[in-house]
């Protein structure tokens, strides 16, 4: 029987299926402890699960539920340690026994040069000294981001977030993005400035200019919202772009399965992006900024998605416009992104792969098991624009 812990700031939608994933594992005997209780705003948003699962632990309820979860995360095989204070692993640490951190890019808003060396110091002493201290990037420029200050160099793999994976019969799915009266595109997520949902309104003035029929949908609120609106109004969008405000992540899903494009625009901020697993799952023609964690991971550009340059609005609104103009390519694209979910990047293959790679290390060290995919070593991707294939 191999423990596994997973550590974070609280429990959400996000980890559930990975959770009941690995908890479902006959071999395999799983907790999630929560260290903090969760924010009103993120619970408005429909974060919290209703019926906590049987396997969370909330150390942050009584002294006894702490001193029991310090238990478990000492005792475990497999410590998955995410936004969690350093002293939950130091035991761990002390103990020389595995720790698998879970981390989105470290330098979202860049790193200056001068406190690198600063960096370099306080990492070493975070991880870098730990022989059994490993990296689970839930982003595709956490590897380059550690490396700044040469921490988890050869020992960093691909992981992410692992939303829920519905099966869908496709012919059935298309049917419904098929019966849309106009193509129909999606954009959802908190209205701020760094996920630009600006961007989904100009790619909406392209499109109209060029009379091609089409629907916008812009889902969420946030500090944008008035401004947006505003834009809509100037621009005479009003007939072809809705702003339904907020809803819970579970209605969300439902206007993607029947959408046929959904547009995903955040810049560097975005440290993963669930939405990108939820649209492909969904079977939308995905166009995506290259800047966004999730992006590199999971679109294979032209294949099952396709990628633009981050803020160039122009690239942006003409790939939307050649998949509103073609259906064939819409649903081909489609079909790719859904298969590449169902196929590969899902929490059930996570699980399956970390314990895997949990053993192969003990063995050997380090892994090369998975050459793609959750558990296979990351790559050295900087945030520059790294895929442009388009341009040359």
């Amino acid at each position: 029987m191999i423990k596994v812990v997973f550590v974070s700031n609280y429990f959400n939608h996000h980890q559930s299926s990975f959770s009941d994933a690995m908890f479902r594992r006959a071999d395999t005997d799983y907790h999630f402890i929560e260290t903090v209780p969760m924010e009103a705003e993120r619970k408005n948003m429909g974060w919290s699960a209703e019926n906590r699962p049987p396997y969370v632990l909330p150390a942050y309820e009584s002294d006894a539920v702490r001193e029991r979860c310090g238990k478990i995360l000492l005792e475990a095989d497999i410590a998955i340690m995410g936004d969690a204070p350093d002293a939950w692993v130091a035991p761990r640490h002390r103990a020389g026994k595995f720790v698998f951190r879970y981390s989105e890019r470290f330098y979202k808003n860049g790193c200056p040069k001068w406190q690198i060396p600063l960096r370099f110091v306080k990492n070493y002493f975070r991880f870098n000294r730990f022989r059994n201290d490993y990296m689970l990037c839930a982003s595709a420029f956490t590897a380059a981001d550690a490396a700044v200050t040469r921490s988890y160099v050869g020992k960093s793999y691909r992981w992410g977030y692992f939303p829920e994976a519905k099966r869908y019969e496709l012919s059935a799915l298309f049917a419904r993005k098929r019966s849309n009266p106009v193509v129909t595109i999606l954009w959802a997520g908190r209205h701020l400035d760094w996920k630009h949902p600006d961007y989904a309104v100009a790619a909406a003035e392209y499109l109209k200019a060029r009379q091609l029929p089409f629907t916008l949908r812009l889902i969420g609120t946030g500090e944008m919202e008035d401004e947006l609106r505003a834009m809509i109004r100037e621009k005479g969008l009003s007939d072809c772009v809705e702003m339904p405000g907020a809803m819970t992540p579970a209605e969300v899903r439902a206007h993607m399965e029947g959408a046929d494009i959904f547009l995903f625009t955040s810049d560097r901020r975005e440290g993963w992006g669930a939405v990108l697993n939820e649209s492909m799952n969904s079977a939308c023609a995905v166009v995506a900024s290259h800047a966004i964690g999730s992006v590199p991971f999971l679109i294979r550009d032209g294949e099952n998605g396709f990628i633009y340059r981050d803020g160039d609005v122009s690239q942006l609104s003409e790939i939307v416009a050649g998949l509103v103009r073609d259906r064939d390519l819409r649903e081909r694209v489609g079909k790719a992104a859904y298969e590449s979910i169902i196929g590969e990047w899902n929490a059930e293959i996570a699980a399956e792969r970390l314990v895997a790679l949990y053993e192969d290390l003990s063995a050997n060290g380090s892994s090369t098991l998975f050459r793609d995919g959750p558990c296979s070593p990351a790559p050295m991707i900087q945030d520059g624009w790294y895929h442009n294939d388009r341009d040359s």
